[in-house]
């Protein structure tokens, strides 16, 4: 038989004692994981030091290639244009005294003349738009001026100045615009015969470009004048400029007669060809200058 102790009853702590405040459990301590020991402290300040060292080593590294990068990089190069990268043309298409100008289409005098007639002559505002929305061609001869200011504290140098996007039709006949002269024409010396191939710009009988460059810088601005010349058909084209550009690269730009560049040959708008045309047998319709108004020419 097992035998049952007596259980002490509870001890009454009579009136007027406070219960004992109830212990709180320990605070948890950081224990190390089993197995591993912890890591004294001063192995955790050598380790902070280190990292503190390593950052200072990289950034004064990192300070130091920044200065060497800068020292060793070459300064920006000069502004540039583009296209043409070191210079910039300007263009005049000069007439000649008396300048006479072929249209395609026949300009009918009862039916079709009134803007033209209503121009105060070829020195009218409107003269020169009425000649490109027509696309008129100079007759027998024009003259091109081109002048090149350098854009650069170095010389930019002309190679070459050619003919290029060449295009050729019959000489129009439409219809006849004979200017009026009022005084001589001036001398160029030198020249573009459209009729005779490679049309190079020739000067005292030699390729102008055989045995000279053009260096134009800006200090440095070069006047290019070239009497054009046609007699067989009519000519449109643009002009071909190879250079030495900024980077000492050849390159060549392409000049339209509105004095724009381009790159690209592909676009040169058409309406700003340079344009000369032969004279015709016969035209359509025939006005003349006189008096600062064009009239119908006597037939």
């Amino acid at each position: 038989m097992t035998s049952k102790k007596n259980k002490k009853p509870p001890q009454s702590r009579g009136p007027g004692r406070a219960a004992p405040p109830a212990s709180e459990p320990p605070a948890p301590t950081s224990a190390p994981p089993a197995g591993e020991e912890k890591q004294p402290w001063y192995k955790a300040m050598t380790a902070k030091i280190g990292g503190a060292l390593l950052a200072i080593i990289v950034i004064a590294v990192g300070a130091w290639a920044s200065k060497q990068a800068e020292r060793h990089v070459p300064p920006a190069p000069d502004p540039k244009p583009t296209p043409g990268s070191g210079f910039e043309p300007a263009v005049t298409v000069i007439p000649r005294c008396g300048q006479i100008y072929a249209i395609d289409r026949v300009v009918d005098p009862d039916t079709d003349a009134a803007q033209l007639l209503g121009l105060a002559g070829s020195g009218a505002a409107g003269f020169n738009d009425f000649l490109r929305t027509e696309r008129a061609a100079p007759v027998g001869s024009i003259t091109v001026e081109v002048v090149f200011t350098g854009l650069l504290e170095r010389p930019t140098r002309i190679l070459d100045v050619r003919v290029d996007g060449l295009a050729t039709t019959p000489s129009t006949a439409g219809t006849e615009l004979q200017t009026y002269c009022g005084g001589d024409p001036p001398t160029r010396s030198v020249t573009l015969d459209m009729d005779t191939p490679p049309r190079s710009l020739m000067s005292a009988g030699k390729a102008y470009f055989t045995d000279r460059d053009l260096d134009v810088s800006v200090t440095e601005r070069e006047t290019l004048r070239i009497s054009v010349s046609a007699a067989r058909q009519n000519y449109r084209w643009y002009f071909a400029i190879d250079h030495i550009d900024a980077t000492g690269a050849r390159a060549t730009s392409y000049l339209d007669a509105a004095g724009h560049l381009h790159t690209d040959p592909a676009r040169v708008p058409v309406a700003d060809f340079f344009a000369v045309t032969g004279a015709a047998k016969s035209y359509g319709a025939r006005y003349t200058e006189t008096g600062g108004r064009f009239r119908v020419h006597d037939r």
